[in-house]
């Protein structure tokens, strides 16, 4: 994201964790989990309940 120069905060993070959850992509997501912390922000409770919905689908 920000090699295209969007600056995102933990509602994109949230939103994009979301929709991979959802689609499957866990790790994808986890990846960008990761990211959210690497950059400093704080995850929400919109981002650790897509977290846990998405780990749960694939039996982790």
């Amino acid at each position: 994201m920000r090699q295209n120069g969007l600056e995102p905060d933990v509602v994109i993070y949230g939103m994009v964790i979301d929709i991979l959850c959802k689609t499957g992509r866990v790790e994808d997501a986890m990846s960008q989990f990761n990211q959210l912390v690497t950059e400093g922000l704080s995850p929400n409770i919109i981002v650790f309940t897509s977290l846990i919905h998405g780990l749960c689908s694939i039996g982790e």
